[in-house]
């Protein structure tokens, strides 16, 4: 896998990605369009929650990496 794309209904201000232990693995704030590329190797095989800032609001959900 060469990147993961996370493809949002809105553009968000923020985004951010933790593990399952709450480290956050990927944050960003320099976001343009609705979709965020994350480097694989930012992200090993595991669950992962994706959160997201848009309009005041906050998005989340689940990712899963598998090998």
């Amino acid at each position: 896998v060469g990147a993961v794309e996370i493809i949002l209904n809105v553009i968000p201000q923020s985004l951010s990605v933790t593990d399952i232990q709450g480290r956050v693995v990927f944050n960003t704030e320099s976001i343009s369009s609705n979709t965020c590329i994350i480097p694989a190797d930012a992200l090993q095989p595991g669950l992962y929650f994706v959160q997201a800032i848009a309009n005041g609001q906050k998005i989340e959900s689940r990712l899963v990496i598998s090998q």
